[in-house]
C-alpha cells in the first residue's frame, strides 16, 4: 500500500481500528462462551468441547516449548481458533444456551463467515475498505443486540441473605458470613446475589490490601469453574460461582478466598498491573456478563 507521496503505508488508520475491534469481538466471544459453559456444566464445562480443548492444549504446549514466549496457563479459551468458537456454539448441547437470544442457525453461520473473512483479511495485511468497516459495524451492532441480556442481568442483580442460600452454598458460606458479622478474620463485608446461573459473592477486607497474586492463590484450589476479579487497593474481590458447582469445589474455592491475607502497603489505585480485570472497548455499548474474566 502506498500513499500519494509514494511512501509505503503498512498500517492505515482504518486497518488499526478494524484490528482493535476484531480483537475485542473475538475476546468477547470467548468470554461469553466460557460464561455459558461454566454456568451450565460447572466443573464439567470442558466435556462438551473436549476434542477442541485437547487441540487447544496442544497449541499451548507447543507455544511453551519456545521458552522465550510465555504461554497463557490461565485461559485455555485463548488457544481456540475463531472457527472453533463457532463450532462450539453450534454444538447440540451448547446451542440451546444461546438460541433464545441469538439469530437462527443459518443467520448465525453467515454472520460468523463474514466475521472470519474480515479477520483474515485484516490479519494478513490486505487493506480494509469502507465497505468492510460498514460490515464490521453491522456485526458489532448485532452482537450488542444478541448479548444485551448480560448487561440487564448485571443491572438487575438480586441480592440475597446467606440464610436464603440453597445447599451446598448455605452450609459452606454461612460460617464465612458469621465470621464477618462477629468481626473475625480478614473479611469485613460479604454480599451475595444471583446473576443468571451464578451466585455472585462480593467481599471486602477489613483493612490492608489484597496481595497482587490473589487470583493465583485462588487457582491453587484446583478449580476452574468460576470467574473472579479483585481490586487490590480497596481490598474488594468479586467471585461468580455456577449454581451447579459441586460441594467439593465450592468448599475449596471458599476456603482459598477466606485464607487470603492482606498486606499493609500503599497501592497506587491508578495502576492496573496487579488486577486481572480486562476492559473491552467498543464504539457501541456492549456489556460483559461480568466485569472481568479468567
Amino acid at each position: 500500500m502506498f500513499g500519494a507521496d509514494g511512501k509505503a503505508i503498512f498500517c492505515q488508520p482504518g486497518c488499526q481500528d478494524a484490528y482493535k475491534r476484531l480483537y475485542n469481538i473475538e475476546s468477547y466471544l470467548r468470554h461469553i462462551l466460557r460464561w455459558e459453559l461454566v454456568g451450565e456444566f460447572a466443573e464439567s464445562w470442558q466435556n462438551p468441547i473436549s476434542k477442541l480443548v485437547k487441540a487447544a492444549e496442544e497449541r499451548r504446549e507447543h507455544e511453551g516449548t519456545f521458552r522465550v514466549i510465555d504461554a497463557d496457563e490461565r485461559n485455555i479459551m485463548s488457544y481456540l481458533m475463531l472457527n472453533d468458537i463457532r463450532d462450539i456454539i453450534l454444538e447440540p448441547s451448547v446451542w440451546p444456551l444461546f438460541k433464545s437470544h441469538w439469530p437462527p442457525v443459518e443467520n448465525f453461520k453467515t454472520t460468523f463467515q463474514l466475521l472470519n473473512a474480515l479477520r483474515n483479511k485484516n490479519a494478513h495485511y490486505r487493506p480494509v475498505t469502507l465497505r468492510d468497516l460498514r460490515t464490521l459495524d453491522r456485526i458489532q451492532e448485532d452482537l450488542a443486540d444478541f448479548t444485551a441480556h448480560y448487561g440487564r442481568a448485571r443491572r438487575l442483580i438480586r441480592w440475597i441473605e446467606p440464610t436464603a442460600l440453597p445447599e451446598p452454598f448455605k452450609s459452606t458460606i454461612m460460617p464465612w458470613a458469621s465470621a464477618v458479622e462477629s468481626g473475625e478474620g480478614t473479611w469485613g463485608s460479604l454480599s451475595l446475589g444471583r446473576v443468571g446461573p451464578y451466585l455472585c459473592i462480593v467481599a471486602a477486607t477489613r483493612s490492608g490490601v489484597l496481595p497482587s497474586n490473589t487470583i493465583d492463590l485462588i487457582l491453587k484450589a484446583k478449580a476452574d469453574c468460576f470467574f473472579a476479579g479483585f481490586d487490590a487497593a480497596s481490598g474488594r474481590i468479586d467471585i461468580y460461582l455456577p449454581m451447579k458447582i459441586n460441594k467439593a469445589q465450592l468448599d475449596r474455592l471458599v476456603a482459598a478466598v477466606r485464607s487470603l491475607k492482606t498486606e499493609e502497603v500503599q497501592v497506587d489505585a491508578n495502576l492496573a498491573e496487579d488486577s486481572p480485570r480486562l476492559d473491552y472497548v467498543f464504539s457501541i455499548d456492549v456489556e460483559l456478563p461480568v466485569g472481568f474474566r479468567l
